[in-house]
């Protein structure tokens, strides 16, 4: 009998965490204009990334003084990073979204034409400046700096973005230990 609880037990916990959805980390990364045509309470839907965690770049002044005014660091236009969550909300391609003031870019992507895109794409990720590779240019100052795949303000509200399913998942095994456990005590 208890082992025929003890397989039971195990099969519903294997059946549990095959079901439990994996959530990958956002694909994108997004920015939004900061030349006024967006009111400063809607940049990013009202989700630009705090200062806190953004490296003093988390709002317009910031981007202003850090990104936008130095020439190495310039890109296309003013812009503020949005947090990941948002740019998982609103981003589904490479390019421009929400009526025109969302620059969306693929993490994945490494190299760019430009040296002010490669610093655009740099700066939604939370890295500064790009460097040429090549007659193409790369996120970050040096190679390195800003690893092709990596969002560096991959946090939403100090949090992971995807702490529900982390805490949900570890339940689950709290839940399958516990039940396992008390079979083992019962004997």
């Amino acid at each position: 009998m208890f082992s025929t609880r003890v397989s039971f037990a195990l099969f519903a916990c294997v059946a549990l965490l095959a079901v439990t959805p994996v959530i990958a980390d956002t694909e994108y990364s997004c920015m939004d204009k900061c030349d006024g045509t967006v009111a400063a309470a809607s940049i990013c839907g009202g989700e630009n990334v705090t200062s806190a965690y953004a490296k003093g770049l988390g709002t317009c002044a910031e981007t202003k003084t850090e990104i936008f005014d130095k020439a190495d660091y310039k890109g296309t236009a003013h812009m503020v990073p949005c947090d990941p969550h948002h740019c998982e909300e609103k981003c589904t391609a490479v390019g421009t979204v929400s009526g025109g003031t969302i620059e969306c870019f693929n993490i994945s992507k490494g190299m760019y034409m430009s040296k002010a895109d490669a610093n655009d794409a740099a700066l939604s990720r939370g890295c500064k400046g790009s460097h040429a590779m090549g007659s193409m240019y790369m996120p970050g100052e040096k190679h390195g700096d800003c690893k092709t795949g990596e969002n560096y303000f991959d946090v939403h509200s100090g949090v992971a973005p995807h702490g529900a399913a982390v805490a949900l998942f570890m339940s689950l095994v709290v839940v399958c230990l516990g039940g396992f456990l008390a079979d083992r005590v019962e004997m």
